[in-house]
């Protein structure tokens, strides 16, 4: 699974607890797409209470926001959320 993340005017946080109410919308108004919409949903549950985005900012400044880099939310193997900028997976 792969979730797009808009950083053009968000840091990573802001980005990521935006797409989730936008999901959670999007699961109370389509009703035939639920199953993908909660497991998006787990996704980023499971990436705001872990992710250490004070880190992540700090870490790799693309993530501080305002900017035009690719952020992707995905998960591995494991079923766990990672984080693909620009193309290269990076370390929470």
């Amino acid at each position: 699974m792969k979730i797009m993340l808009d950083l053009s005017k968000h840091c990573i946080e802001t980005a990521v607890r935006k797409q989730y109410h936008k999901t959670l919308s999007r699961y109370f108004k389509t009703p035939d797409h639920r199953t993908q919409l909660q497991a998006e949903l787990e996704v980023l549950i499971h990436a705001m209470e872990n992710f250490d985005f004070s880190h992540l900012r700090r870490t790799y400044p693309e993530l501080e926001g305002h900017g035009s880099h690719e952020v992707i939310l995905e998960t591995d193997d494991r079923n766990y959320p990672v984080i693909r900028l620009n193309g290269e997976r990076i370390l929470n």
